[in-house]
C-alpha cells in the first residue's frame, strides 16, 4: 500500500497535511527557526490559534484546553486557571504566526515553501502530492492517490466513458462540471485575464463551435474558471492558465463561477454618451479592447 493511501486512510488532517490526534494541535514543518516568544510552553511548537491567560502566558488553544481538562491551573506559574480566563491573542500576534514559512508536507511530490495560512488552500487545490480521489468516484471508482497521478489514471479509469449526468451552471453560484473530450479535440475556448492582469480572474472570452466545451453546451463567454482538474486558477497568471487549459484530459473537470444575469432592458437615449478625445500626433489612445469574434460590440478591457 502506498504512503499516500496510508496517510488518507489514517485520517490525515486537511488543514496541515499531517497525522495527529483528532483534537490535537496542527503540526507544521517550519522552513526557518521560529522565535522563542512565538512558542507554546505545552507542546514546545510555534503557537497555533493562540490564546492568552489572565496571568500573562500564551498557549495553543487546543493545548491549554486539553491541559485544563486535567488540571485547573496555569502550566507555567501554577496559578488557578479556567477556560473562561483565556482570551484569543491579539490580531498582531496571529498575523505574525500566519506569516511563518512552512514546507509542504508532501515532500515526495512538492517542494513548495509558503506561509502557514496558505497551506490549507495549497493542499486542497494546488499541491501535486495531495491525496485526491478520482473525479468519477461518485460512479464507483475507488482510485485515491497523489494529484499528480490523477491524469494518467483518467486514461485507464473503468468509468471514464460513463457520465454521471450533467450538472447545470447556475447564475450567481460556483458550479463544478465535467466535460468529456475526444482524443485530439481541443476545449475550444479563448480566455482572458489572470492574477497578473487587471481582471485578476480567468474569464472565458469566446467559445468556439468545434470544441469540447461547445459540444457540452453549458459554458458561455463571461464565465470565470476557478479550477481545472484540481489545478487552482485563482492564483494563476494568464500564461499559466492557458498552459493548464492546454493540457489534454479525457475528462476535464471545471469549477466555474457565472455572475448573476441582470434583467435586460432597452438602452435609453440618456444612457448613450458621445465623447470627443483630442489625440496628439504620435500618441496612442492607451486602451485595450476585447470582443467576440462573431458577436457585436467591443469592450474596454484596460486603460
Amino acid at each position: 500500500m502506498s504512503l499516500s493511501r496510508v496517510r488518507l486512510e489514517a485520517g490525515m488532517c486537511v488543514t496541515c497535511g499531517q497525522l495527529h490526534e483528532a483534537h490535537g494541535t496542527h503540526l507544521y514543518d517550519y522552513h526557518q527557526q521560529v522565535d522563542e516568544d512565538l512558542m507554546c510552553q505545552i507542546c514546545l511548537q510555534p503557537l497555533v490559534t493562540p490564546v492568552d491567560t489572565q496571568c500573562g502566558h500564551t498557549f495553543c488553544s487546543r493545548c491549554i484546553h486539553n491541559y485544563l481538562v486535567l488540571q485547573q491551573q496555569c502550566p507555567v506559574d501554577r496559578k488557578a486557571l479556567t477556560l473562561s480566563d483565556c482570551q484569543p491573542s491579539s490580531i498582531l500576534v496571529r498575523r505574525l504566526l500566519d506569516k511563518l514559512l512552512v514546507v509542504c508536507p508532501n515532500v515526495d511530490y512538492c517542494e513548495e515553501v509558503l506561509t502557514r495560512c496558505e497551506l490549507e488552500a495549497h493542499l486542497l487545490h494546488r499541491c501535486r502530492g495531495a491525496v485526491t480521489r478520482c473525479i468519477k468516484s461518485s460512479l464507483g471508482c475507488s482510485f485515491q492517490g497523489p494529484r499528480s497521478a490523477l491524469q494518467s489514471h483518467l486514461w485507464e479509469c473503468p468509468y471514464r466513458d460513463q457520465n454521471a449526468g450533467k450538472n447545470p451552471v447556475t447564475d450567481g453560484e460556483v458550479s463544478t462540471i465535467e466535460v468529456q473530450r475526444k482524443l485530439g479535440e481541443n476545449l475550444g475556448i479563448a480566455v482572458v485575464g489572470g492574477c497578473d492582469t487587471p481582471l485578476v480572474c480567468t474569464v472565458i472570452q469566446e467559445v468556439f463551435a468545434d470544441g469540447s466545451v461547445s459540444h457540452d453546451g453549458r459554458l458561455i463567454a463571461g464565465d470565470q474558471i476557478l479550477e481545472v482538474n484540481g489545478e487552482d486558477l485563482t492564483q494563476a497568471t494568464h500564461h499559466q492558465a492557458v498552459a493548464i487549459l492546454a493540457q489534454f484530459f479525457p475528462v476535464c473537470r471545471l469549477t466555474v463561477y457565472r455572475e448573476r444575469a441582470e434583467e435586460s432592458r432597452p438602452i435609453e437615449k440618456e444612457e448613450i454618451l458621445k465623447i470627443t478625445l483630442n489625440k496628439l500626433k504620435g500618441r496612442q489612445l492607451g486602451i485595450k479592447l476585447v470582443g467576440k469574434r462573431n458577436g457585436p460590440g467591443v469592450y474596454i478591457l484596460t486603460l
